[in-house]
């Protein structure tokens, strides 16, 4: 039995059953199908009479199964037993994001959906954005290996093979730039002309969201037609992220009428009409409804309300409408690695203990862990897995992993590289950005700009220092390990994207130390360094995940380019 099946297994509830023996391994095992036992969830009589299982269904069984040959290698017992276990939420889900470029190739979608069964993972889904080949769209998609209906199936089939659902999720509304950066839907933004950023920088961000027209809603309605009809599972999230454009731009006067998350509720429910003409459920971000009953009213009782919450606001505080309502709804803490290479695991580790916490007394029924694409999707699958672990553990069991979770990312990494991606996640605390600042970190940060930050963050040489050191920690872990400090060894792969990502991070320190002259790297120097960092990111992109999209994120992150802006402007 591997490692985290056996923790798994442990975790079941005991109880001594006095004057009976216990079974040994030879003892018949009788399987027995009970409506009383809720999903997953299973009942174990361990006695040399013979053992039974009681089960609601076939995952309650396997897990059950699990926990015999557990009790079977232990000889620390001489009673019968009764074993009980279930998860505590039903549904465990993991959301990747398909929207930001890296779309995974056949290879990549193994590795995660046998990740995700090992951990106990049910859902799967797929944020696919532009990556899906919808009819008559090709401008958007072309270039950019989008996933075809025919692919869809087979991945599902795959999904299906290990236990796992596969659901397709859509923003109606919002993330629309891939679209909108065309002139043939130039014209279906809100703010054409774009927004300023609010990080202080001053940056232009080219438009993202649609106008709520019935024009736009019908076309959407199109694409969601599609959608629909890929699967065999009927099941896809219809989004209802929170917007920054609406109401601004072309929709003001309808959203000063009627207000703005009205308006956004009803764009949505004309552009996912096609949800209730194929008998389609589905779930939905609540940032729209969570404020007000009447809103979350509105919200069809086939669609699940689904709390998303990153930090460092809490779920109490994002989702006390929902759980004063008395419907289902789940709770959807992020992995921390979206706009970062470093991974904010500690602050990961702390979302998903506020969701499950206040999940579990809020009556949550599911949890959603999301994995964002940020700018460019640069981030390797590696820095998932420290959330994903912690999910696992706590949607199934309630309770953290604790101090288990380096031993039990060990099982899915080889520890010294389990060992490096926890060290690698501390940066954010080592050299902390304003809480202004948030879902990045100080090493994403001085890539993006360069190394020129912000005079008000506050960043000088002690924090690029602490950063530096975080680096240097990583560096003679992964060195010490049985891979050493070349590419080979037992797996190559997550510990060259660990590596990689040090690297990377290294690298936007400098930038820093350049831009607050701590340093006199040579222009030359840096863009050697550079050039040679985006050479191993191409290959290890292509180790995981397809061509198209590789392009257009590397366009998206050119730190040396943002330096010299910054350097003109400051002439």
């Amino acid at each position: 039995m591997d490692v985290i099946s056996q923790y798994f297994a442990a975790g079941a509830t005991r109880v001594e059953v006095p004057g009976r023996s216990r079974a040994s391994a030879d003892t018949a095992v009788t399987p027995r199908h009970d409506r009383a036992i809720p999903d997953q969830g299973f009942c174990i009589h361990y006695e040399s009479a013979g053992i039974v299982v009681d089960h609601a269904d076939d995952a309650g069984l396997a897990a059950a199964l699990d926990v015999v040959e557990l009790l079977n290698e232990d000889a620390s017992f001489e009673t019968a037993l009764e074993v009980r276990d279930a998860p505590v939420f039903p549904t465990r889900a993991y959301l990747m994001d398909m929207s930001g470029d890296r779309i995974l190739s056949w290879d990549g979608f193994v590795r995660i959906v046998e990740t995700l069964e090992t951990l106990r993972f049910n859902q799967l889904e797929l944020r696919v954005g532009h990556a899906f080949a919808y009819r008559d769209q090709d401008v958007v998609w072309e270039g950019a290996s989008p996933l075809t209906p025919a692919q869809l199936h087979r991945i599902e089939a795959l999904c299906q093979s290990h236990g796992i659902r596969l659901v397709l999720a859509i923003e109606p509304l919002t993330h629309w730039e891939r679209w909108l950066s065309h002139a043939e839907y130039a014209w279906r933004a809100e703010l054409p002309q774009g927004r300023l950023s609010g990080d202080g920088t001053r940056r232009r961000i080219p438009p993202s969201e649609l106008a709520a027209t019935p024009d736009n809603a019908h076309f959407v309605a199109g694409l969601v037609e599609q959608l629909t009809a890929t699967l065999s599972g009927r099941r896809i999230n219809i989004g209802g992220h929170s917007t920054r454009e609406l109401g601004r731009g072309r929709s003001r006067r309808l959203v000063e009428r009627r207000g703005l998350e009205a308006v956004a509720l009803d764009f949505i429910a004309h552009a996912t009409v096609a949800l209730e003409r194929h008998g389609t459920v589905g779930e939905m971000w609540a940032d729209l409804v969570s404020g007000d009953p009447a809103l979350l009213a509105q919200v069809p009782v086939q669609v699940t309300p689904v709390v998303r919450c990153s930090g460092p606001e809490r779920f109490a505080e994002a989702g006390g409408v929902l759980a004063r309502s008395r419907r289902s709804f789940w709770v959807a803490p992020g992995t921390g690695s979206w706009n970062t290479l470093c991974g904010r695991s500690r602050q990961a580790v702390d979302n998903v203990d506020d969701a499950v916490t206040w999940g579990v007394a809020s009556g949550a029924s599911g949890l959603l862990l999301t994995s964002w694409a940020g700018r460019g999707h640069w981030a390797p699958e590696a820095l998932n897995l420290p959330a994903m672990v912690e999910a696992a553990v706590r949607a199934w069991r309630g309770d953290g992993p604790g101090e288990d979770l380096g031993p039990l990312l060990g099982a899915l990494v080889p520890e010294d590289v389990a060992a490096a991606l926890l060290r690698l996640g501390d940066v954010p605390e080592a050299a902390p950005l304003p809480p202004t600042v948030r879902n990045t970190d100080l090493t994403w940060e001085a890539l993006r700009t360069g190394g020129h930050l912000p005079p008000e963050w506050g960043v000088g040489a002690e924090r690029v220092d602490a950063a530096q050191q975080v680096v240097r920690d990583v560096r003679r872990i992964l060195d010490s390990g049985p891979g050493g400090a070349g590419p080979g060894g037992t797996g190559a792969l997550p510990r060259a994207q660990v590596r990689l990502c040090a690297d990377l991070c290294d690298f936007g320190l400098t930038l820093v130390d350049v831009a607050q002259e701590r340093s006199r790297a040579a222009e030359a120097d840096l863009r050697g360094r550079w050039d040679l960092l985006v050479a191993r990111q191409r290959e290890l992109w292509l180790a995981t995940a397809r061509e198209g999209g590789l392009d257009h994120s590397l366009s998206l992150l050119d730190p040396l380019g943002a330096a010299g802006e910054a350097a003109a402007r400051a002439r």
